[in-house]
């Protein structure tokens, strides 16, 4: 039997148009997912970034995993689509997989936030074990942990385009 592979999704507001926010992801996505590679540390073309998984009884759990951006592609007017995958580095059969795309959406609010969108599949862990607690709970805290992950990018890309000059671009 093949691993099992649920769909999830996330969203997270940016305050800054569209337009710089794709071009912050296109520049660096380092800014947004691991600060503290900006330094040029890097795992080839991958990035090396946190995820943070609260847990039922409190506390929390984190883990490091590779992470690869896409480059941008436009995907309707107003909405660019980078691709975006992970997977754990040590511990690898204890942590789900995720395939999925970020998709960065312009408001059609006038001076509306720009929307983060993470959508995907994950593969839970442990195999039928881990598809069992999955149903349980792991989905939830999954959600949970994509959300929370998908803010703090926000934050990042807020701060970093409030720290650039007014005309920057990515061409």
């Amino acid at each position: 039997m093949g691993a099992v592979k649920r769909s999830i999704t996330a969203a997270a507001a940016v305050h800054a148009p569209a337009p710089l926010v794709v071009a912050v992801f296109s520049a660096d996505p380092a800014v947004a997912f691991a600060p503290a590679l900006m330094s040029g540390a890097r795992r080839g073309p991958a990035l090396v970034a946190t995820l943070t998984m609260e847990l039922p009884a409190g506390g929390a759990a984190t883990q490091q995993v590779e992470l690869r951006v896409g480059p941008p592609e436009p995907v309707a007017e107003g909405a660019t689509s980078f691709s975006l995958t992970w997977h754990a580095l040590g511990r690898e059969r204890l942590f789900p997989t995720f395939d999925g795309r970020l998709l960065v959406v312009e408001s059609d609010a006038a001076g509306g936030d720009t929307e983060l969108r993470l959508e995907g599949e994950y593969r839970p862990p442990l195999r039928a074990l881990g598809a069992f607690a999955d149903g349980l709970v792991g989905h939830r805290l999954a959600r949970a942990s994509l959300t929370a992950f998908l803010r703090d990018a926000a934050r990042r890309v807020d701060a970093e385009v409030a720290r650039r000059p007014p005309n920057f671009t990515v061409l």
